[in-house]
């Protein structure tokens, strides 16, 4: 048994409980990019260190892989720039390497990017 809907009625129904239709690609992506300024706030009010992984999921420094995350750091620390030598470690979780940075280090290249 087929239903039909108006349609007039059906838009006012929209109209009357500030409802829209949106594709469902546009909410996944503003979901996820609502996650990540979750994480991004998060790992801001964090002391200590974070990896390169969190960096790139919360999009600190903008759109940026891990690898790169991590190379970009360790270039500054070679041109005395942005992060100073006793900022980044290099920590050992089994028979894995996990290269972490310090909060403050990360806040400045952020600040210096414009993405904070």
């Amino acid at each position: 048994m087929e239903k039909y809907i108006n349609t007039q009625e059906f838009m006012e129904y929209l109209k009357e409980n500030n409802l829209v239709i949106i594709p469902e690609s546009y909410a996944d992506e503003r979901i996820k990019e609502l996650n990540a300024e979750k994480l991004k706030k998060r790992l801001l009010r964090r002391r200590g260190m974070i990896t390169f992984r969190e960096i790139s999921d919360s999009k600190l420094w903008g759109e940026i892989s891990p690898k790169a995350a991590k190379s970009y750091a360790l270039r500054e620390i070679e041109n005395k720039g942005l992060v100073k030598e006793n900022e980044v470690i290099k920590t050992k979780k089994g028979k894995l390497s996990i290269w972490k940075i310090h909060r403050i280090a990360v806040e400045r290249i952020a600040k210096n990017r414009g993405t904070i």
